[in-house]
């Protein structure tokens, strides 16, 4: 009975966090961003007719997009589609990783701080664009989660087996190729993820995986990267074109800097977010790991941090501090550090567990006294670690406002022919045009734009627009009734406003 319990227990933990992460998740949940997750979006919709850049040339984001465009409509539901399952990954993939590195407890406590870390819940733009990640079709959350489903495959792969005679029996094969297909995948999802390759050498020697078995690897990454250069050969005549542009990429930076600020980039990155000291003495406690534990499994998440940390570095301008190839002050550059911070922690925390656990009297010597303070303890630490992000939690706005605007344009299509906004405004008016599920038009007035962060909004004799969509993108202030608009609708930042003399549209 203990045994089958035992054997359970890991579905079972895994299972309720991704639920919770599902409900907290469904509490933030933004708008779809506009720019980056808008452009790939719509490459998926066109593909294979889209041009050659940077977007294009992630397939591992524009291919699923396009599957569930196919499925679901050009909509909400399809944009959102592959973040979700991405995040659920990353969940899911940490808990597994840190349980084979140090037992189910430290998984859930690693589970816990990846579905309450500030940079997957914090996702109000009103506060800073920066915020959004989460659900959004970018790729830092499904690189990260893919390269952490391969670093916890690779270690069941690694796992010490024994024949019958008690002889160790040799890395599994499917489970190494199933490594090597999701860091290959991960890379086709963001470019810069090869910066935590290193890792997987470090646990392919600490295990002492013979080097035979690190071609079933290795063969399954390359195949990934074939995959790239056959599609860009196909769709771009272009068979290396994911390289070129990473070569060409590069720019002069528009602020001074010096190497002390480029050092400090992951500070600044965090910064951006409640609980930030918590977040950068997660990655510091992970670092520090193999010196207070001296376990070799933990050197696997302090190594990943140090392999994506220094590189990251460089990029940002270390090197040459006025030029950057990385903007690592964009905090969700730095998401894949997150599971290994995550996972750094949970070894630690279980650790400490252990210790506390023998010297708590004759609770030490009750399973089930010791399980029972293991949860509450676990409680307790998610309620105080998930206390700094309440307010994304309890006061996000959410995407409501999107959803009634479209709505509102949905019930007066007919008074509304044309819409004046910012361009930002109008990449997200690009997805609320849309049913969520089946792509089917809601409203057909046409969009023009002007320039983000003006001084003041245009006037309503200015362009002929028959309506105005105002948020904080397109002006300090708000329209007024001088400039010939007058208030039609308005929703948390959103306001719509139409020209002052055109008829109050009936409800």
């Amino acid at each position: 009975m203990r045994a089958a319990a035992t054997r359970h227990a890991s579905p079972l933990i895994a299972s309720a966090l991704l639920l919770l992460h599902l409900a907290v998740q469904l509490v933030v949940r933004p708008y779809p961003r506009w720019l980056d997750g808008i452009v790939v979006f719509r490459y998926a919709r066109d593909f294979p007719h889209i041009p050659m850049d940077h977007y294009s040339m992630r397939i591992g984001l524009v291919l699923p997009a396009r599957l569930f465009i196919a499925l679901f409509g050009y909509g909400q539901v399809a944009y959102y589609a592959w973040p979700l399952i991405c995040g659920c990954v990353l969940v899911v993939a940490t808990y597994l990783l840190a349980n084979e590195l140090g037992g189910r407890w430290a998984g859930a406590v690693a589970g816990v701080l990846i579905i309450f870390n500030p940079m997957l819940v914090e996702t109000n733009s009103a506060k800073d664009s920066q915020y959004m990640t989460s659900w959004q079709l970018l790729p830092d959350v499904g690189s990260a989660a893919w390269f952490t489903a391969g670093m916890a495959c690779l270690l069941i792969a690694v796992r010490e087996r024994r024949d019958d005679d008690d002889r160790p029996l040799p890395a599994r094969r499917g489970w190494l190729v199933a490594a090597g297909l999701l860091f290959g995948f991960a890379y086709l999802i963001r470019e810069f993820i090869p910066f935590v390759y290193p890792t997987i050498v470090v646990v392919l020697l600490l295990w002492k995986v013979p080097w035979r078995r690190w071609a079933w690897v290795a063969g399954a990454m390359v195949s990934c990267l074939l995959l790239e250069v056959v599609l860009a050969a196909a769709v771009h005549g272009h068979p290396l074109g994911r390289l070129t542009l990473g070569a060409d990429k590069g720019d002069t930076t528009v602020f001074h800097q010096t190497r002390l600020d480029t050092v400090t980039t992951l500070w600044t990155a965090f910064a951006h977010y409640p609980f930030a000291a918590g977040l950068l003495g997660s990655v510091i406690l992970t670092v520090l790991a193999p010196l207070l534990l001296r376990r070799r499994e933990a050197l696997v998440p302090a190594a990943w941090v140090v392999f994506l940390w220094i590189p990251m570095t460089l990029a940002t301008g270390f090197l040459r501090p006025q030029r950057i190839w990385i903007v690592g002050a964009k905090p969700r550059y730095w998401l894949p550090i997150l599971p290994a911070a995550a996972v750094g922690c949970g070894l630690l925390a279980a650790a400490l567990g252990a210790w506390l656990a023998t010297r708590v009297g004759p609770l030490a010597r009750q399973a089930p006294a010791r399980r029972a303070l293991a949860v509450l303890a676990l409680v307790a630490g998610a309620v105080i670690y998930a206390l700094p992000v309440r307010g994304a939690l309890l006061h996000n706005p959410r995407d409501h406002s999107w959803n009634g605007l479209r709505a509102w344009l949905h019930d007066h299509d007919g008074d509304v022919g044309s819409i004046v906004t910012d361009s930002r405004d109008a990449l997200n008016l690009s997805i609320y045009r849309f049913a969520p599920v089946g792509g089917e038009p809601r409203w057909d007035a046409d969009v023009t734009t002007v320039p983000l962060h003006s001084r003041r909004p245009p006037r309503a004799s200015a362009g002929g627009a028959d309506a105005l969509l105002w948020s904080q993108w397109l002006s300090p202030h708000p329209p007024t009734r001088g400039q010939g608009w007058r208030l039609a609708w308005h929703s948390g930042q959103l306001r719509l406003y139409l020209r002052g003399d055109t008829a109050t549209p009936s409800s």
